[in-house]
């Protein structure tokens, strides 16, 4: 975790709005990059274990896995704050698994409502597969680091919710989907 450099306690903070803004979606985006990443090493090193399920070792689950990667690197460099802005209902919700560590509400758990019909829906429930195929093969420290990142997704989350409360600000936040009544001021009436 020392690698990745995160003060927690700079989440949430700046002299203005961009500061802000900033400050919880570049640790969001890191940890969903180092979270994304690890799994792809994971499912590498899974791949050559001639026990693990064949869809673990499916080039087209690779792909996905590499794909998402790929998107994910796009947007952190052309939209970085759109990553947070679009999952952060979903974060905050899932708070008390976060904090409990509860891994199965996240691999026992129907994401079809969550999980828009487009051209990325494939992909997102091949990543969810692989997922919730690979978990129970980490180690201990892999999952704590996993819970870790979590966390700190979910600090920059709630700071971020904040922030869009106090300024009113759009940076991409789906009012849609994601609408529940204390995400009100997400709505234009």
């Amino acid at each position: 975790m020392d690698e990745l450099k995160i003060d927690i306690d700079k989440i949430g903070k700046g002299s203005d709005s961009y500061e802000i803004a900033e400050s919880c979606a570049s640790p969001f985006n890191r940890c969903i990059s180092r979270v994304i990443n690890n799994g792809f090493n994971k499912i590498k090193e899974l791949k050559k274990d001639p026990n693990i399920d064949e869809f673990v070792r499916k080039q087209e689950t690779i792909d996905s896995f590499e794909r998402l990667r790929n998107i994910l690197s796009i947007t952190r460099a052309e939209a970085p704050y759109y990553t947070i802005a679009r999952s952060f209902p979903n974060i905050i919700k899932a708070g008390e698994y976060i904090n409990n560590r509860n891994s199965d509400h996240f691999l026992k758990r129907n994401y079809d409502e969550m999980i828009k019909n487009d051209g990325n829906k494939n992909m997102i429930y091949d990543v969810i597969r692989i997922v919730s195929k690979c978990f129970e093969r980490l180690s201990e420290d892999e999952k704590d680091e996993v819970w870790e990142l979590a966390s700190i997704m979910l600090i920059a989350s709630i700071e971020f919710h904040r922030h869009l409360k106090k300024t009113g600000l759009f940076y991409g936040q789906d009012k849609k989907y994601h609408y529940v009544p204390e995400y009100d001021y997400l709505r234009k009436n």
